[in-house]
């Protein structure tokens, strides 16, 4: 904590655990605390159901950024502050996690106002045009890339390219030229906004998938309902692929091995503590492992990772949690990656 402000009833706070882009907000840093201090057990947001909107995604698409996953949270309630949270969350996603755009970007959208289904193509910099959010004047793709602020600092991610990306709805508007900038009109949210439409593009499928999940969890940490939408890839297996997946993942944790990897003698009910603390829901089992396989082996535990738990190395070092470096939700250290040869995934 930098600075807390009881005047203003405000809190500075510096996150240097990098690893953990779910802690980037203040949604984050609530549930985090929540789980740390025992106020709440670890419990992930599920889907309501489908949202009904559909995606078509153009092959032209594959050697310039190929990828796209939404959803949409209902029933949100975004205050002022709940905007600035979500934009400064956005912000540090797109440069980080997304390397400046490039691997992922993220897009708000006025649900109630887009028609499906959406299209996910391609266009002619010198032809297609829009007005970009914060401006007033109608500008080609080249124009916006080349006079736009976020087009001089982003336009390098596809300037290169004869076509560049569009988004499109139903009615053929334009949504956004990602990863530059949202249109005016259906890009813009406010206060009165209840509906979010939450669209993820980039050059990387895991990048874009885990980056809509951390944004969605922050959304409905405010009330949000979170619809899953369905998008289709042309050329490629005519079976949707259906965002965000909100499945968690799990592993299996022999006691005995942690001990000796630690040196330590931690019994299974300290070991399933440390876990929860640090948001990942833990069982002891013996045979019944997780994902359905015999194991012989006793003092087993099951860790459940939650979904919006993101880090590098996808799990998160079990030493690390044990010996308290992650016993806080704001660690200032970044974990690494131990031997952890027990530690399957399912």
């Amino acid at each position: 904590m930098e600075s807390l402000d009881e005047q203003n009833d405000s809190v500075s706070i510096e996150v240097k655990d990098s690893n953990h882009p779910d802690i980037w907000s203040v949604e984050g840093i609530a549930r985090a605390l929540r789980t740390h201090l025992g106020i709440a057990k670890p419990k992930a947001p599920i889907l309501s159901g489908k949202s009904g909107l559909k995606v078509t995604v153009d092959r032209r698409l594959g050697p310039i950024r190929p990828y796209i996953a939404t959803s949409i949270v209902r029933n949100v309630k975004p205050s002022e502050n709940a905007l600035k949270s979500w934009i400064s969350l956005q912000e540090k996603m797109d440069l980080t996690y997304g390397r400046k755009r490039k691997r992922g970007s993220i897009g708000f959208y006025q649900a109630d106002l887009i028609k499906s289904p959406l299209r996910y193509t391609v266009g002619n910099p010198d032809e297609m045009a829009f007005v970009p959010l914060g401006s007033a004047e109608k500008m080609t793709l080249r124009e916006i890339v080349e006079k736009h602020p976020k087009g001089i600092e982003y336009g390098g991610t596809i300037s290169s390219f004869k076509d560049w990306p569009l988004l499109e709805d139903g009615d053929g508007k334009i949504l956004s030229l990602p990863p530059i900038i949202n249109s005016n009109d259906l890009g813009k949210i406010g206060p009165d906004t209840k509906n979010i439409l939450v669209e993820v593009t980039g050059t990387n499928v895991d990048t874009v998938g885990n980056t809509l999940k951390i944004v969605v969890t922050a959304l409905a940490e405010r009330g949000g309902s979170v619809y899953s939408c369905a998008q289709t890839y042309a050329g490629k297996s005519a079976k949707p692929v259906v965002t965000p997946d909100l499945k968690s993942s799990f592993k299996d944790l022999s006691v005995s091995y942690a001990n000796r990897l630690l040196g330590a003698a931690f019994k299974p009910a300290e070991m399933i503590r440390a876990f929860v603390r640090a948001g990942h829901p833990a069982r002891q089992v013996n045979k019944d492992v997780c994902a359905s396989r015999a194991s012989a082996i006793a003092s087993t535990l099951c860790i459940k990772s939650t979904w919006w738990r993101i880090s590098r190395s996808r799990w998160t070092s079990t030493s690390w949690i044990l010996n308290g470096r992650e016993s806080g939700p704001l660690g200032d250290s970044h974990p690494r990656q131990t031997d952890t040869r027990p530690l399957q995934k399912s």
